[in-house]
Order: structure tokens, then C-alpha cells, then sequence
């Protein structure tokens, strides 16, 4: 079932609105779960020296899915700023120029389903950490590959593409998005993505806090934002949110989505 926006079921508010992040005119959302055919677009050209932030929740760990993708081609000969789940539950980092300094690393830990995990990757110091929200933990830890080089597309979520944001796209995620920030060598903001629905039209995306700028779906699939339990070890859990489609709370084991 392939659709750009939702019907509202009415509004359950927790607590009371969330504010922050987005403005008039957008309704923030605990987090977007891809279904189908799903990608974002972010309008950024990475470099070889930033760092990604990302929180996300796999529905299954059998499948390869995109984290995010900037890369001139498939191969490991390709200039590469690329992150993968892969179908071993492991996770695969790409850092290279396509030259001599070429890398796919794949983690020897590996990740759960259904469980809530904090991605960070820093290109410069060649680090990539998965933390397991829930107690902390570290489930992955690799060293990617060395070099300087200027990756060579535009950063893309939630699919990955060969030649450029339109050729070759495959490897689709089906995880819950939280959130995405991408920071350069300095620690400064380049993007801040927060799960949104445009209110006017209820259509869902990610809304840039940096750009001031709403990021939706450019593929045939759909985001939702039902399906899904929380509980106190999730990074929603406590927050003051403003929730739609037919939620159903339980303060004592969480908020469930009723899908």
C-alpha cells in the first residue's frame, strides 16, 4: 500500500505539546518508519571529515538496509561515505577514495531487533560506534579506512544509489528513524533531522532544525508512525510529545502505536 500521507485518528497528547524543533505549521513525531520504498534526499554533499549522529530501531535484522549513502558507485573502488545494516545483523562502514585508500569495513558485533540504537561515525577520527540505547553497551566498534577525498554525491537516508541520488537504488530500509545530525570536523551543525508531519496536509518527513527546511519521502513507499511499543529504555519515553494515529497509552508499560 503505497501513500505519501496519513489519515488522523485524533491526537493523544502525553504530557503536554512538544515545541521544540519544529515550527508553526509542522507537528513533531516520536520517530518514521519506512515502509516500501523510502528515501530522503538531505541536499548535502558530505566531506571526508564530518560526523553522523543517527538514532534507529530495526524492525529485522536479515535484510541489508541503507543507514545513509554518498557514493560515486557500488564498488569498494567507488569514493564512498556510506553506512549499512547488513543481512548478518553487522553493521558495514564505507570510507574511501576509490583509489588507494579504499575501505568496507563490517563489524564482527552485531545488532538485535526491535531494539533502539545510537549510530555515531566520525569520518575523521575514523570511528564507528553502535550503542545499544536500552543499558549503553557498545554493540559495534570499528576503525574505517584512512584518506582524504570528497565523497561524491549527495547524502541520502534510507537507500542507497550508485552513480548518484537517482541511479541504482536498492538496499531499502524498514527500521524506525529517530533522528539524524550531520556535523562537520568542528563539531558544528551541517543538518538536525526530526521526525515531522506537515499539518496542512499530514504528510510525513524529516524536518531540518539547521536549514529550516522539511525533507519528505522521494520514492513510491510511505512513512508511518504507528506499529511500534515503547518503553522507559527508549529515547521517546518521557519526552512531552504530541502523537496522532490511533495511540493507545499505558503508563505502566509504555505508549503503544496501535497500527
Amino acid at each position: 500500500m503505497f501513500f505519501s500521507s496519513l489519515m488522523l485518528f485524533g491526537v493523544t497528547t502525553i504530557s503536554s505539546a512538544l515545541g521544540d524543533g519544529v515550527p508553526a505549521g509542522y507537528e513533531q513525531v516520536p520517530f518514521l518508519q519506512a515502509n516500501g520504498n523510502c528515501q530522503i534526499k538531505t541536499g548535502i554533499t558530505p566531506a571526508c571529515t564530518d560526523k553522523v549522529e543517527m538514532q534507529f530501531r530495526p524492525a529485522a535484522v536479515n535484510t541489508v538496509q541503507t543507514l545513509w549513502c554518498s557514493r560515486t558507485g557500488s564498488g569498494a573502488t567507488s569514493a564512498q561515505f556510506t553506512a549499512f545494516l547488513l543481512n548478518s545483523a553487522k553493521v558495514r562502514f564505507d570510507r574511501g577514495d576509490g583509489g588507494a585508500n579504499v575501505g568496507q569495513i563490517t563489524s564482527t558485533g552485531t545488532l538485535l531487533a526491535t531494539t533502539n540504537y545510537l549510530v555515531a561515525a566520525d569520518y575523521a577520527t575514523l570511528e564507528g560506534v553502535v550503542t545499544n540505547i536500552a543499558d549503553n553497551t557498545e554493540a559495534v566498534r570499528v576503525t574505517m579506512a584512512s584518506g582524504t577525498y570528497t565523497p561524491g554525491s549527495e547524502l541520502c537516508l534510507l537507500a542507497s544509489h550508485t552513480t548518484d541520488p537517482d541511479t541504482g537504488l536498492g538496499n531499502y530500509a524498514s527500521y524506525a528513524l529517530y533522528s539524524f545530525k550531520l556535523r562537520d570536523s568542528g563539531g558544528n551543525l551541517r543538518c538536525d533531522l526530526v521526525p515531522a508531519r506537515r499539518t496542512v496536509d499530514g504528510v510525513l518527513g524529516l524536518y531540518d532544525a539547521v536549514r529550516d527546511t522539511f525533507l519528505t519521502n522521494s520514492q513510491s513507499g510511505c512513512f508511518t508512525t504507528s506499529g511500534m511499543t515503547i518503553t522507559p529504555s527508549d529515547p521517546e519515553w518521557g519526552k512531552a510529545l504530541t502523537i496522532a494515529d490511533n495511540i493507545t497509552i499505558d503508563a505502566a508499560s509504555g505508549a503503544t502505536w496501535a497500527g
